[in-house]
């Protein structure tokens, strides 16, 4: 991808800024004076990746693998609707096709070409159980190991054509409300991504931005559900009212709410607008320690439980 030159131009910006920060989180922190900690999501939060990397990675793949003989536009909306609009979105990807194979089963124009892979979803339901940690790499140990269904050979596969697809996906920019903010966020505190996505994907991408060096650890699905990652984070070093999570999904909002932390809500197709609101009302009151509130109201209105079909 050839970067514009007002991308061009943030880039910069924002790797000279990280020089000037990071020094002084690093020096905070050896001291154990981080006054904050910072969990932010990647995709759909600093990223405007969400939907490229569905419609152009995952969706295709869906179609390809689990498809055969189903309307491909009502596919479509299936899989953009639990990835992109509803309750579900931000989830790992594990999860997000077995709730699709449900849905699909009982969608009105997919339901009898989908309801094949019945057996398939309540097999990686079964996995997604025990399995703490979903990824690529844990499927594999249980399929080779024969703790998981050999149905889940498919969904193996179709996971990987998923990450040859994003590995050849161009750079995605950050929002611009993300990058003004990190320098800010990384002068006095620690920052931490926290994001359900392959942890190798996802540092890729703030090193083509530019932005790693405010992130102190970049963690992915590998380890785990995000609210435990948090927590360990956050183990004898912040209490939960100098904890904030900033993230585009319920999955971000339960994880913050299960260690007590702070969360803000990047709302889906207001991404500007909520890192400005965020800059500009809500930081100042989190760092001062005074009562705040979030959006989140308006936040999970955005985001439907059901599908309008059923």
């Amino acid at each position: 991808m050839k970067h514009d030159s007002s991308l061009a131009r943030r880039t910069l910006s924002a790797r000279n800024k990280a020089r000037k920060a990071r020094p002084r989180g690093r020096d905070l922190q050896r001291r154990g004076a981080a006054s904050f900690l910072v969990a932010l999501d990647s995709d759909g939060t600093v990223f405007d990746s969400m939907r490229a990397k569905h419609e152009r990675c995952f969706m295709p793949a869906f179609a390809a693998f689990f498809g055969s003989g189903a309307e491909r536009g009502s596919l479509d909306a299936l899989w953009r609707f639990v990835n992109l609009g509803s309750r579900l979105r931000g989830t790992n990807r594990y999860a997000a096709l077995a709730a699709a194979l449900r849905l699909g089963s009982r969608h009105p124009r997919l339901g009898s070409a989908m309801r094949r892979w019945e057996g398939t979803a309540q097999a990686l339901e079964a996995w997604l159980a025990q399995e703490s940690a979903p990824s690529k790499s844990r499927l594999e140990l249980a399929l080779v190991a024969r703790r998981a269904d050999r149905l889940l050979a498919a969904v193996l596969s179709w996971s990987r054509a998923v990450d040859e697809a994003l590995a050849g996906l161009p750079p995605v920019p950050p929002f611009r409300g993300a990058v003004a903010a990190l320098p800010r966020l990384a002068a006095g505190g620690e920052l931490m991504v926290l994001t359900s996505a392959p942890a190798a994907a996802i540092v890729r991408e703030w090193e083509e931005a530019g932005l790693a060096p405010y992130a102190e650890r970049i963690v992915g699905q590998e380890r785990g559900k995000k609210a435990a990652c948090l927590a360990a984070a956050m183990a004898g070093r912040f209490e939960a009212e100098r904890v904030l999570v900033v993230g585009d999904a319920p999955g971000d909002l339960e994880a913050a709410r299960t260690v007590g932390a702070r969360f803000f809500p990047i709302l889906h197709g207001r991404e500007e607008e909520s890192w400005m609101s965020f800059s500009r009302d809500f930081l100042p009151g989190f760092l001062a320690g005074r009562p705040l509130v979030s959006p989140i109201a308006d936040f999970l209105e955005s985001l439907p439980q059901d599908p309008p079909w059923l």
